[in-house]
């Protein structure tokens, strides 16, 4: 009895080691395999043909094209015919049988880009009204807030202009006279204001007022300085009226926390003005340079934007280095595209070349950049470190049509309503424009 009872005690586990192989065979079995797309690239609508194995062996069958959902228009065991999703970006086709999923190549996704005027008349000016009759003098950063209206740093106007969805424009702060004054929004002054951002906690704008040093509020019944002291600029860290910056150019609200975080460009580096009052030293320090690594030894020259993606990560154009960095919420930075020297050149990482970039607007990985003296708009996928021109042609001018027809002016300024909708301040041409991407 007890050499049977053993053995059955070693056949026991042998048999579930067997079941456990066999699953695993059946898992590999299952698994949808791609041994080919035709096209690889294309715009939104494109029927692509992908042909492999095990399409239809369990489970309901689906695509996506990087990670975006697409409609199966037809599938058998070897050939799914699936249409390319609106903007899915450059990324690799998944098919998911159940749950099973087998990746294939890499599809290019070619954007479709329609350039348009949004507001402005393309004449230097102040002139609120509808989107035709209305001007500006040197529009600088954009806002966007919840219901669609835009927020723009009129900057040689010295005001703070909002647009609404329909392209009406109206002033909020600024009385036209360069100078510092809290007070009541139409009786306040500012100097040079180049940065905004909306905080959709609160509802109030946040303003980088450049030639005043200092870091402003507007609600809707007053202006305040929440950070710095207006005069000449400085390198100071601690409680805000004790702080001092010198010409901060952009301001960007993390709203998981309420902290502001300020492209003081002047000082090459970022700043943190947190929930307690205190400004602080976020990454970089005031010496000017260009190093990758922890918040303290990285090295801006000259940042003059920041922004925010979904993922959870700070972008920051650093003109005088002519490229863009990444940012994480310890300060950390590496360099995402950009060579280091002004040129043009579309590519890949440090292949890449700006001159002067000034804004970007960036979601879930992928976003536009305002490469400024270059008079294009450009494309950033981050994942591949990947740089394309979306609009523009190098010339300077004014002209509405598909991204290569269309011309900039000193493109500075730039948000998105993260569905495929980029608003830009056409800085040289006193306009705002719209740019779509399908």
């Amino acid at each position: 009895m007890y050499r049977v009872t053993t053995i059955l005690f070693l056949l026991i586990p042998l048999a579930f080691a067997g079941c456990r192989i066999d699953d695993d065979e059946d898992e590999v079995m299952n698994t949808p395999v791609i041994s080919s797309i035709t096209p690889d690239s294309g715009p939104l609508g494109t029927q692509v043909k992908i042909v492999g194995q095990k399409f239809k062996s369990s489970g309901v069958t689906t695509v996506a094209f990087n990670g975006v959902s697409a409609v199966v228009n037809s599938v058998s065991d070897t050939v799914i015919i699936a249409t390319v999703p609106i903007l899915c970006g450059t990324g690799p086709v998944k098919v998911f049988n159940g749950d099973e999923s087998g990746i294939g190549p890499v599809f290019t996704y070619t954007y479709t880009v329609t350039v348009s005027t949004f507001c402005g008349d393309g004449n230097p000016g102040f002139v609120d009204g509808g989107a035709q009759v209305a001007r500006f003098n040197g529009p600088a950063g954009l806002a966007m807030d919840d219901n669609g209206n835009i927020y723009v740093a009129d900057e040689l106007n010295h005001r703070i202009r909002r647009i609404s969805p329909n392209g009406f424009v109206t002033s909020i702060a600024g009385n036209g006279l360069a100078g510092h004054f809290d007070a009541t929004p139409a009786a306040s002054k500012f100097n040079h204001p180049t940065g905004v951002s909306y905080d959709r906690i609160t509802g109030y704008v946040y303003v980088a007022d450049k030639m005043n040093h200092c870091i402003r509020q507007v609600r809707f019944n007053g202006v305040s300085t929440v950070a710095g002291v207006p005069g000449g600029g400085g390198y100071v860290n601690g409680t805000a009226s004790l702080a001092r910056f010198k010409e901060p150019y952009d301001v960007q609200v993390y709203t998981e926390d309420g902290d502001l975080y300020i492209a003081d460009a002047g000082n090459h580096c970022i700043r943190k003005y947190d929930d307690t009052g205190v400004v602080s030293t976020f990454s970089g320090s005031d010496s000017p340079g260009q190093l990758d690594g922890s918040a303290s030894g990285a090295r801006y020259n000259a940042p003059v934007s920041i922004t925010i993606d979904t993922t959870g990560y700070f972008y920051v154009t650093d003109v005088v280095n002519h490229n863009l960095r990444q940012v994480d919420l310890f300060g950390d930075v590496i360099t995402v595209a950009g060579s280091g020297a002004a040129g043009f050149a579309d590519g890949s990482g440090p292949l890449a070349q700006f001159d002067n970039p000034t804004a970007i607007a960036i979601t879930n990985g992928v976003g536009l950049l305002c490469d400024k003296l270059n008079h294009r708009i450009r494309g950033i996928s981050v994942g591949g470190n990947t740089v394309s021109t979306i609009a523009g042609n190098g010339t300077a001018g004014l002209q509405d049509g598909s991204g290569a027809q269309s011309l900039f002016n000193y493109p500075s300024g730039i948000v998105t309503n993260g569905d495929g909708i980029y608003y830009i301040s056409d800085t040289g041409n006193n306009v705002i424009r719209k740019v779509q991407l399908q």
